[in-house]
């Protein structure tokens, strides 16, 4: 074998070494793989301002639309990808935040959010990155209206 081909000892220690640095891994990668973390894809439903009574409620969630806040009373929360969280859990980091998260994207769906009027049902899907409380919308559904 010639002295190309071979691996001493400390060549396998600086592998070893190298292997063990954060971020070079792919335990240390939350999705799995190298390089910058993938946004987390959130789904979140609950009720503009106040829900029916008999829901099972997480407590509220303090949107910030533009320049109006929008408070929904959620009924869940999970993530879609990446590790897998639900309820409360998956928003406690914008906990100490008002509002808790800050809306973007297409104006068509912040005016859905916007506009909805007390008690209608939203399902609100978004990207969220780490260590950032925008949520970039990417789509917005609503449920029936609300009977008076």
């Amino acid at each position: 074998m010639s002295g190309s081909q071979r691996c001493t000892g400390v060549g396998w220690i600086v592998v070893a070494a190298l292997l063990a640095l954060p971020g070079t891994g792919s335990a240390e990668h939350p999705q799995g793989g190298a390089g910058p973390p993938m946004p987390i894809l959130l789904r979140i439903s609950g009720f503009v301002s106040s829900a029916p009574a008999g829901s099972q409620l997480l407590g509220p969630l303090t949107l910030g639309v533009d320049q109006a806040i929008v408070t929904l009373q959620l009924t869940g929360v999970q993530t879609l990808n990446g590790p897998l969280t639900e309820g409360r859990a998956a928003l406690r980091q914008f906990d100490l935040y008002s509002p808790n998260l800050l809306l973007v994207g297409d104006p068509k769906l912040l005016a859905m959010v916007r506009q909805a009027p007390p008690g209608t049902q939203l399902t609100i899907f978004g990207y969220h990155h780490g260590g950032d409380r925008r949520l970039i919308l990417s789509n917005v559904e609503t449920g029936p209206p609300p009977t008076p």
